[in-house]
Order: C-alpha cells, then sequence, then structure tokens
C-alpha cells in the first residue's frame, strides 16, 4: 500500500474520532492534489473543520486543486480572514482564480485583508480575460539583469526570487525591464561563473503577448518544449510568466469542452445541476437535429414501395446507419483534436479527404464482408446480401469523408467545429444509409436480382 494511501486512511479514521488538529497534521504530509481528494470524501463541516487546522502554506496548495464545486463549499462556510491568510500564501495566478469564483461582496472582504503587494497583483490579474495569456499567468517570475555575470545571477535569484514557486526558467532583461532573453535555471548554474548572461540567454526567443488566446500559448509551449514563458506587453517588457502547469491545465480544460461540445453540450454542464440549465444547454442542439433526423425519415418514406417489396431489408436499416455512425465519430473526434493542436488546417482538405476515404473504403470492406457474412445465415438471396455489404461500405465511406469535411468547414467559416458535430454527422450517415441500402435494394429488385 502506498503511504499516500495509509495517510488517507489514518486521516479519515482521525476525522471520525473528531482529532482534526491531528487529521490537518497528517493532511499536510500527502501531496496536495491528494488532500484535496481526501477532504473531498468528508462532509462538509469535517471538511471546514480540518481545513481550518491547515498551517496557511499547504492550505493554499490544498485549495488550488480542489474542484470549483467543492472549493465554493468550502469557502462559503470560512470567514475573510481565514481565506486571506490561505490567499496570501497562493502564488496569484491561483488567488486570482479562487476570488473569481467567490461572490463580489465576499471577494472584496477577502481582498481587505491581503497585504498591498497582493492585492494590486489580483487586481491587475483580474483585469485580463480569463482565457488569455494575462489571464492564466502569475506575477512570481525571476528576472536577473542581461549584463550581470552566471555568479551574480544566482547571487540576485537567492537574494530577491524566494518567493517564486516554479523556478525553471531565468528571464534576462535590460535596463528598461524589455526582455532580452531566456535560459533555464540549471544552465544558468552550471555555466563559467564570469559569463555575461546576455551572452547565456537566446535573444527574443519564446515569449507570449498579453492578449493572446491563452490556447495559442499552451500550444506554443509544447511545440518548443517550453517549462515556462515569459508574457510581455507591447513594449516587450515582462509582465509575468506561464508555466507548464498552466498549459497542461488549458489542455485538459480546452480537450473536455471539445469532447462535450462534440456531442453539443458545455464542459461546465454539472452531473446534478439543475433541470433549467441542462435543457437550455441540451435542447438547441436537439431541436437542431430533428430537421436532420426528419431528413433520414423521408428518405425511408420515398422508398417504401421497396420496403413492402422486400420487408426484410429494414432489419439491416439501423446496422448501416448505426455503424457508420461511429466511424463518422471517430472522424470528428481526430479532426477536431488535430484542429485544436494545429495538426491539420483548411489547406489540407483536400489531403484530408481522400485520406478519410480511403480508410472508409478499407473498414467499410472489411465491415461490409462481416456483416455479408451474417446476413447470409438469415438470407437465401446472394443478391440481397451483396446490396447489405455494398450499402455499408458506401455509408462509411460518406461517414469519414464527412466526418473530416465538417469541422474544416466549420473552422474555415470561424464556427466552433466541435459544437454539436457529432450529431450532425450521425443524422446525415443515417440519412445516406437509408439511401444507400434501399437505393441498392431497389435497383436489385428492379433489375430482377431480388424476387419480390
Amino acid at each position: 500500500m502506498r503511504k499516500t494511501d495509509v495517510l488517507m486512511s489514518m486521516t479519515k479514521r482521525l476525522v471520525e474520532r473528531e482529532e482534526y488538529a491531528r487529521a490537518a497534521r497528517t493532511l499536510e504530509e500527502m501531496p496536495p492534489a491528494d488532500g484535496a481528494q481526501t477532504l473531498a470524501g468528508l462532509g462538509v463541516e469535517a471538511m471546514v473543520e480540518v481545513f481550518a487546522q491547515l498551517e496557511a502554506e499547504p492550505a493554499g496548495d490544498i485549495l488550488a486543486e480542489m474542484s470549483d464545486e467543492l472549493r465554493t463549499r468550502l469557502l462559503e462556510r470560512l470567514g475573510p480572514e481565514q481565506i486571506a491568510e490561505v490567499v496570501e500564501e497562493m502564488p496569484s495566478d491561483e488567488a486570482t482564480d479562487v476570488l473569481q469564483d467567490m461572490e463580489p461582496q465576499d471577494a472584496e472582504e477577502v481582498m481587505a485583508g491581503l497585504e498591498p503587494e497582493t492585492r494590486a497583483d489580483i487586481a491587475e490579474l483580474a483585469g485580463y480575460h480569463e482565457e488569455t495569456a494575462g489571464g492564466i499567468m502569475a506575477k512570481e517570475f525571476a528576472t536577473v539583469p542581461a549584463w550581470v555575470s552566471a555568479a551574480q545571477a544566482t547571487e540576485v535569484l537567492r537574494r530577491e526570487v524566494q518567493d517564486v514557486e516554479d523556478l525553471n526558467t531565468v528571464y534576462a532583461v535590460d535596463e528598461e525591464e524589455r526582455l532580452v532573453g531566456s535560459c533555464s535555471l540549471r544552465d544558468l548554474v552550471m555555466a563559467p561563473p564570469g559569463t555575461r548572461v546576455g551572452d547565456l540567454v537566446e535573444r527574443h526567443h519564446h515569449w507570449v503577448q498579453e492578449q493572446q488566446d491563452q490556447e495559442e500559448v499552451a500550444h506554443y509551449m509544447r511545440l518548443h518544449d517550453l517549462d515556462a514563458v515569459a508574457v510581455v506587453d507591447d513594449e516587450g517588457r515582462v509582465l509575468g510568466q506561464v508555466t507548464l502547469n498552466d498549459a497542461t491545465d488549458v489542455m485538459d480544460e480546452e480537450a473536455t469542452e471539445d469532447l462535450h461540445r462534440v456531442s453539443g453540450i458545455t464542459a461546465d454542464e454539472p452531473v446534478f445541476g439543475p433541470l433549467r440549465g441542462s435543457l437550455a444547454r441540451r435542447l438547441p442542439w436537439l431541436l437542431i437535429n430533428l430537421p436532420l433526423a426528419l431528413v433520414a425519415a423521408s428518405v425511408a418514406r420515398a422508398f417504401a414501395d421497396t420496403v413492402s417489396s422486400v420487408p426484410a431489408i429494414v432489419a439491416y436499416l439501423p446496422v448501416i446507419g448505426g455503424v457508420a455512425g461511429n466511424a463518422a465519430g471517430q472522424t470528428v473526434a481526430v479532426f477536431v483534436r488535430g484542429l485544436a493542436v494545429g495538426e491539420v488546417t483548411f489547406a489540407d482538405m483536400g489531403r484530408s479527404l481522400w485520406g478519410q476515404s480511403r480508410i472508409g473504403i478499407t473498414v467499410g470492406a472489411a465491415l461490409g464482408l462481416l456483416v455479408a457474412v451474417v446476413a447470409a445465415l438469415w438470407e437465401k438471396q446472394p443478391a440481397l446480401i451483396g446490396v447489405v455489404g455494398l450499402a455499408l461500405l458506401l455509408n462509411c465511406v460518406m461517414a469519414c469523408f464527412v466526418g473530416a469535411f465538417l469541422p474544416l468547414v466549420l473552422r474555415r467559416l470561424g464556427w466552433d467545429p466541435a459544437m454539436g458535430a457529432n450529431l450532425v454527422t450521425t443524422s446525415i450517415t443515417d440519412a445516406s444509409g437509408y439511401a444507400f441500402l434501399l437505393g441498392t435494394a431497389t435497383l436489385a429488385v428492379h433489375l430482377g436480382w431480388v424476387p419480390v
């Protein structure tokens, strides 16, 4: 059993005995994420009692790891003085997130209890849109003059940047605090003592603008394998830094949003949320989906004579539509991700459609053959078996084609390629599947291959 598991069990036992102070000391020995998980497993009152006994610094670390819902429930039961004491020990970006999640009046009371410098940092960060580089940056970062030696820079770091939690990257600045370049802390420490910092850094190599979208920042950091990147203003002055942890959070957040949007819902819908909110998020997309579904129904109605002549064909309609719908969903997921990470653009349309069509042909041929084998066990008419296999092949090609085409076009039009794409492609593959199956069956009946 892991040490953390032992500590979690010990904490719960101490809480059951109402030994909250000892439970808090045990909690402080855990990684913050495990501490947050342990608190989440306690009742609300016990959680408040234990949290109140934590030292300010570990309390801040644990608070930053809590879900928004759990953090709100906790902060509602703490006084502004308690919250201010914890927030004072948190990195500025995390402290800003905490205060922005609170009611404005409560946040003002907490702000009144903070040190002037902390208050100023939080006010600055709160002024940015939350999905920009400025909105996710931290005000704690390490800068050294570009004209000093590596040995002198190390002394500067020892004296002046003890509050920087993520000290992996050091930024060199000129006399006007403009970014000259950056290097890793390791490179600075390992450089010959007399090396000039300006010669050590790569001039203006890695930086992002304060108003740059957070997703672009995260992709930039991943592309260049950065532990941190400086956020600069229009004059090139360093305002803060975005760390790898921040970038990872952004990527997770964006991936979750895309996953929800593919199904036509928003990422912030809670499992046990109010009925009105859930209806407002889901119903519009289902209403859009309804006329598309009626198109599929109209296709089936158009081939009513074929259905009455060959009633066995009806059994294969859900197979043709369902399998291809899943193939389309897979393609949509691949392209939404590809667009999100910059792997594919509208300029790649031709290559993308050809590649996905090849996949559709291969997958469709394999699945069509398999369905034909199953149909052969049920049907005595070889032509009908061939109709089913061919229809599935054609619809798989259509599914992969549409699954690639739709996200690329939506992005080109400036719309979110993930929002509802799965709903639309599923309706399209249902309609095309009915058309392929019933159309091919109609042709087979007309040619006399399938007796009526």
